[in-house]
């Protein structure tokens, strides 16, 4: 593997990285994992300038959870650490699902969820399961904090909301909702350390009495630019008493909302027909999940 000349620069406060980034502006990347970074200049993708090596700086690692109130997992965390952390298997199930999903034992060891949500793929593993949970994100610049919503946070293919001179903080995911339950489903084109071709997450919680849905997040990932919600779904299954038959009906409805291409991993319309089973297998493991 050959890479293009770049100068490595490695900041030891946050203060450093602001102005390293914002002398070189868009002419830097930020690196965090580099597993998908090293990659695309291998390939002349990408050709920076500056690489800005973040991993010493602990301050954007680690994650912290206050009950009641949620988790704040910092964007430098490796996915190893998520994968491996008791609060994100108890608490935010899907999640654990979705970084187990990603690449090898060796990857998960290098990768960021930082990175995950940075990248912008579409086919990314993490942003489902966080969109469901109301995650947010808090970048950093010379201006400030801002704080916004990762559905507002990811704008396209490879678009986000940040700023030459701004690096993401950190992820902050609400508490779980009571008497509920998420799971994540994807499926790829082989059985290990595949792209996905789609993906859903659900997060739902269930009436006090357990009658009806009281609430309802779905988030569909690899069939559109960006990890979308399925709000015409979530609407058929909200409020309604869980049973065979509103469930097709939500499922035939993501089949419909979704927005999916043509590509090399697989077809629209393949898209659109095996979204249909995900979203049912999902579903009905959360609600199993409640019972």
């Amino acid at each position: 593997m050959s890479l293009p000349p770049f100068q490595y620069l490695a900041p030891k406060t946050t203060e450093e990285l602001l102005g390293m980034l914002d002398e070189h502006g868009d002419a830097a990347c930020i690196l965090a994992g580099g597993t998908d970074l090293i990659n695309w200049m291998s390939d002349n993708l990408v050709q920076p300038d500056y690489l800005i090596d973040i991993n010493g700086l602990a301050s954007l690692s680690g994650i912290q959870y206050e009950t009641g109130h949620g988790m704040t997992i910092g964007a430098g965390t490796k996915l190893e650490s998520i994968e491996q952390s008791e609060v994100v298997r108890e608490k935010f199930y899907s999640l654990y699902q979705a970084v187990r999903e990603i690449g090898s034992p060796q990857v998960r060891a290098m990768g960021s969820i930082g990175g995950n949500s940075c990248n912008a793929s579409p086919c990314a593993d993490t942003p489902p399961p966080l969109v469901t949970f109301g995650a947010r994100v808090t970048l950093v610049g010379k201006q400030g904090r801002r704080d916004m919503s990762l559905e507002e946070f990811i704008q396209g293919n490879r678009q986000t909301a940040l700023a030459a001179d701004e690096f993401l903080e950190s992820f902050f995911v609400p508490e779980p909702w009571p008497n509920s339950a998420s799971r994540f489903t994807q499926i790829g084109l082989r059985a290990a350390q595949e792209i996905d071709v789609a993906s859903v997450a659900v997060n739902l919680a269930m009436h006090p009495d357990g009658s009806v849905i009281k609430d309802i997040r779905i988030s569909l990932g690899a069939v559109a630019p960006v990890p979308m919600r399925a709000p015409l779904a979530e609407a058929i299954l909200k409020g309604h008493q869980p049973s065979q038959d509103i469930v097709e009906q939500a499922v035939e409805s993501c089949s419909q909302e979704c927005q999916p291409i043509d590509d090399l991993r697989a077809s629209a319309s393949y898209r659109r027909y095996v979204i249909k089973a995900l979203a049912r297998k999902t579903i009905r493991e959360a609600l199993g999940a409640i019972a």
